[in-house]
């Protein structure tokens, strides 16, 4: 599968969510399936929606479930944290809490804060930069234990 392949059938898994909403089955099976598909084509598939408008319909749910994916497929990823952290910092919606637990737990989230906090200290952001990176700096600050039930509780099973 390639990255086109993984970010069309997201897509289409975005629009069946939207009729089913919160129906973590459809991810679990959309993740085994990335399973023996390369990092690169995962992350690169997946990350092109946090690149794209989060804001409104169908963007919010496209990073709904590409969040979702990354979270539980946890993808080495392509490009550096802050290359990552430039690129979606416009495009990012505010209440998709899987991107930044994915990051943080790929990078650690010492690492992640330092380099949200770099990005913050610079002059140059938009206010909706600013928000993005604070909202991002927030979701992290769920405590580990509740992220791993969230994780154990939509996880994709052994089969």
């Amino acid at each position: 599968m390639t990255a086109d392949e993984v970010a069309e059938s997201t897509s289409k898994l975005a629009g069946r969510y939207e009729e089913h909403w919160r129906d973590d089955q459809k991810i679990r099976h959309f993740s085994q399936q990335l399973r023996p598909v390369p990092d690169a084509a995962v992350f690169d598939g997946l990350f092109r929606y946090f690149r794209q408008s989060g804001h409104g319909d169908p963007g919010m749910l496209r990073q709904e479930v590409a969040g979702s994916l990354l979270f539980f497929r946890a993808p080495e990823p392509t490009i550096p944290l802050d290359q990552i952290l430039l690129e979606c910092m416009e495009t990012y919606n505010l209440s998709i809490e899987q991107l930044p637990w994915y990051l943080s737990r790929h990078f650690g989230r010492d690492r992640f804060r330092v380099e949200v906090d770099t990005l913050l200290s610079s002059t140059s952001l938009s206010e909706r930069s600013t928000k993005s990176l604070e909202t991002l700096l927030y979701w992290i600050r769920v405590p580990e234990e509740q992220i791993r039930e969230v994780l154990v509780r939509v996880a994709p099973t052994e089969e």
